[in-house]
């Protein structure tokens, strides 16, 4: 990561969004994405800041049904899942 030419503060929000769809769960998406690029903040000299404001962001991307806020969403709403998809989870990643 440290020789790329990619911005870090892109890598960041680029981690944080694959592992939140991998995962699943922005609990342990957020965790993972924070140690991952923890080093970058030493090396790039970005401010670590930032980079929490961004993992942040990238851990917002597409709820899907494996996570418990998808559930709490679409019981409350009294949508179906596909219903959830289309509201929910794009309203996500809009965000």
């Amino acid at each position: 990561m440290a020789g790329s030419n990619i911005s870090p503060i892109l890598m960041t929000w680029s981690i944080a969004a694959a592992l939140r769809l991998a995962l699943s769960h922005a609990s342990v998406a957020a965790i993972a994405a924070g140690g991952i690029v923890a080093p970058l903040i030493a090396t790039t000299g970005v401010s670590p800041e930032l980079m929490v404001i961004v993992v942040g962001a990238g851990n917002v991307v597409f709820s899907n049904v494996n996570d418990p806020g998808f559930w709490l969403f679409k019981k409350y709403s009294n949508l179906s899942i596909m219903e959830t998809i289309k509201s929910w989870s794009v309203l996500e990643t809009i965000i």
